[in-house]
């Protein structure tokens, strides 16, 4: 149900890396993820209601500053995994390779 809800939305994904390693209010996930307040405002809500974030200071009405809880990085881990694997499998049933060198990357 939670990879459901994560994946639904690209942007909650994004609202949990940006939380990955700092704590931040609302207006700087904003800026981070390219989205406006009132849009980020929701994403934090369902993402609380689902225990993956936590607001760190309830009682401030002006600056809440929200973080990322450890099933909340649990989640975002999971997702990030399977993205991963699924870009691989396309790779690998393509036929595509990756080549890096010191400046560029070429897919063939």
């Amino acid at each position: 149900r939670i990879i459901s809800l994560l994946l639904r939305s690209k942007k909650r994904v994004e609202v949990l890396k940006s939380l990955e390693f700092e704590d931040k209010i609302p207006s700087k996930i904003s800026k981070d993820i390219g989205d406006n307040s009132n849009h980020v405002s929701k994403y934090l809500k369902t993402l609380k209601d689902a225990d993956l974030v936590v607001c760190l200071n309830e009682e401030d009405n002006r600056y809440r500053f929200y973080s990322i809880t450890d099933k909340g990085t649990y989640y975002l881990n999971k997702v990030k995994d399977s993205t991963n694997r699924y870009i691989h499998s396309l790779f690998i049933e393509n036929n595509y390779f990756l080549f890096i060198n010191d400046k560029k990357s070429h897919i063939i």
